[in-house]
C-alpha cells in the first residue's frame, strides 16, 4: 500500500467515525416533561382584511388556559423552520402556573402561525415572515393601547425564528417600535450562517442581518438579547452557530448544558419543552419584570444582573434575590471550633447535631477547592482573621464569600451541590488569615470534600508546534459556558 493510499484509507476511516459520531451518537435526553393543567387555548387575533389578503397562510393567536384576558405582560413566541404555533404552550402554561402560585401579575403568550413552512431551507419565505411578524407586533402594541396600556415587549424565537426576529429589528420601517422591544431570547437559532445554505439569497439574508447588527448594535442599547444553544444533543444546530457574533454587554449566549438547573443537552426541538429550561426562562422573566409598571425594569444593568444570577452567576436560590447578604457576618462563639492544616480534608456525617466552624488557615501561593453537599448557609465559607480565646482558635467576624461560590449538578436532584474555588494569596492580602466554614446544624447527611494545593505543581504550560496552533486558530470558536 502507498502512503497516499494509506492517508486516503485513513482519512476515510476518521470520515466515517465522524458521521457515526454525528449521527448515531447522542447523550440520553435528561429533559423533563411539561404538562398543561387545563386544556389549552388557542385564539385567533384577526388582522385587518389588507394584512389577511397579503399573508392568507400566516395567523397570530393567542395562547390561554381558561378563561384569558389582555392585562398581564405580552410575550410573542416565534417558531422556526416547519414550526407550529402550537410549541408555545410550555412556556405559556408554565408561566400561567407560576403566576396563579407566587405573583400578583401574569404573562400574556401570543404565537405566530407560519403554516409551518421551511423556511430554513426556503429563502423566499424568510422576507415575508419578518413582515407578517411585524404586522403581528404592531397589532399586539395597539391591543394594548386601547386598554390604555403603553407596553413592552419580549420575543422568544425557535430556531429561524430567532433569526426572524433579529431580521425585524433591522428593518427601517419599525424603527418607531424598536424601543419596545427589551427583551430577545432566542432557543437554538443559527446566528452566524445557514445551517444548509441553499442559496445565494438564503446567504444574503443572514449577511445583511449580521451586518446591520455588527454596525447597529447601539441604537438597541435598551435591549438584551440571549441566545440559547441545545449542546451536544443537537444535531441539526451545532452550538457554534448559536452564539451571537458581537461582543456586546447586553448580549449573552449560552449552551443549556452549562445553565445552572438545567444541565442537560436538548435536541432541536425538545429545547422549547424541556421543562428545566422553561422554567429557568419563566423564573427570569418574573425577576425581570417591575411588578408596577408591568415593564421590564428600566434600569439595564439591574437586568444584566438578573440576567447574569440566573444564566451563569446564580449562588443563592432559584429566584434573584430581593435582599443583600450582609457582607461581614458576626459569629457566636458557641458550637464547635476546628482548626485543620490539612491538604486533604474530609468532612462526612449522616447530621450535624450542632454548628461546627472550620478553619482552613492560609498560606501563600496557596488554592482552596471545596466541594459542599447538603444542607448549607447563604454565607457558609467566609474569610476572617482567627483569635485565640480560651485556647480555641475562632473568629469574632467573617466576610462573605458566597459571589464565588458556584452551584454544581447533583443525583438526586434535591441535593444541593455548592464549589468554592479560591486563592490563599488575594485574602492574605487583604488581611485576612483564615478561610472559615460555618456547617449549620442538620438532620440531612453532610458531605464535604476540600483540597489544598500549591497552584504551579499543578499547572503546566505547552508550546504547541505552529502547525497545531494554526490549525486550533482556524477552528476557534467561543461561547459561554461558564
Amino acid at each position: 500500500m502507498t502512503v497516499k493510499s494509506a492517508l486516503l484509507s485513513s482519512v476515510l476511516i476518521l470520515f466515517i467515525i465522524g458521521l457515526i459520531d454525528y449521527a448515531i451518537i447522542t447523550e440520553p435526553n435528561g429533559c423533563d416533561m411539561t404538562f398543561m393543567f387545563q386544556y389549552p387555548q388557542f385564539v385567533l387575533l384577526p388582522h385587518r382584511e389588507q394584512i389577511a389578503l397579503k399573508y392568507p397562510n400566516y395567523h397570530l393567536f393567542a395562547y390561554g388556559e381558561g378563561n384569558g384576558d389582555f392585562k398581564g405582560v405580552p410575550v410573542v413566541f416565534v417558531p422556526g423552520n416547519g414550526g407550529s404555533f402550537k410549541q408555545v404552550r410550555s412556556l405559556g402554561s408554565v408561566a400561567l402556573r407560576m403566576s396563579d402560585k407566587y405573583s400578583t401579575f401574569h404573562f400574556n403568550y401570543f404565537t405566530i402561525d407560519f403554516n409551518e413552512e421551511y423556511s430554513g431551507v426556503n429563502s423566499f419565505q424568510l422576507q415575508s415572515q419578518t413582515l407578517f411578524l411585524k404586522e403581528s407586533l404592531i397589532k399586539i402594541m395597539d391591543l394594548y393601547e386601547k386598554k390604555g396600556r403603553n407596553v413592552s415587549l419580549v420575543l422568544i424565537g425557535h430556531s429561524i425564528g430567532g433569526l426572524i426576529i433579529r431580521s425585524l429589528l433591522s428593518l427601517p420601517e419599525f424603527d418607531p417600535y424598536v424601543h419596545r422591544v427589551d427583551l430577545v431570547i432566542t432557543l437554538a437559532t443559527p446566528h452566524k450562517s445557514p445551517v444548509v445554505p441553499i442559496d445565494s439569497r438564503m446567504t444574503s439574508f443572514y449577511n445583511d442581518v449580521e451586518e446591520y447588527w455588527a454596525t447597529n448594535r447601539d441604537n438597541f442599547r435598551h435591549m438584551n438579547v440571549i441566545s440559547i444553544g441545545g449542546g451536544f444533543n443537537d444535531k441539526l444546530v451545532r452550538s457554534h452557530l448559536t452564539k451571537l457574533n458581537d461582543d456586546h454587554p447586553n448580549d449573552l449566549t449560552v449552551v443549556s448544558t452549562a445553565i445552572d438547573d438545567v444541565w442537560v443537552s436538548t435536541d432541536h426541538l425538545c429545547i422549547v419543552w424541556c421543562k428545566q429550561l422553561t422554567l429557568k426562562i419563566t423564573r427570569l422573566l418574573f425577576d425581570l419584570t417591575d411588578k408596577k409598571s408591568l415593564k421590564l425594569v428600566d434600569n439595564i444593568a439591574d437586568r444584566n444582573r438578573i440576567i447574569r444570577y440566573h444564566f451563569m452567576e446564580r449562588t443563592l436560590g432559584k429566584n434573584f434575590p430581593g435582599f443583600l447578604i450582609p457582607e461581614y457576618i458576626t459569629l457566636a462563639p458557641t458550637g464547635e471550633w476546628t482548626e485543620n492544616y490539612e491538604r486533604i480534608i474530609k468532612f462526612t456525617k449522616p447530621k450535624v447535631l450542632q454548628p461546627n466552624y472550620m478553619l482552613l488557615p492560609l498560606m501563600r501561593r496557596e488554592s482552596i477547592v471545596i466541594q459542599f453537599e447538603g444542607h448549607y448557609r447563604h454565607d457558609w465559607v467566609m474569610a476572617c482573621s482567627a483569635v485565640k480565646k480560651n485556647n480555641v482558635t475562632l473568629c469574632d467576624k467573617g466576610r462573605s464569600l458566597h459571589q464565588y461560590v458556584r452551584r454544581l449538578p447533583s443525583k438526586p436532584k434535591d441535593v444541593e451541590r455548592r464549589l468554592f474555588t479560591g486563592l490563599s494569596s488575594l485574602l492574605l492580602n487583604q488581611g485576612f488569615t483564615h478561610l472559615l466554614l460555618a456547617i449549620s446544624s442538620s438532620v440531612e447527611p453532610v458531605d464535604i470534600q476540600i483540597d489544598r494545593f500549591t497552584t504551579s505543581i499543578r499547572s503546566r504550560t505547552i508550546q504547541l508546534p505552529a502547525l497545531w496552533q494554526s490549525i486550533v486558530r482556524f477552528f476557534a470558536w467561543s461561547t459561554v459556558m461558564d
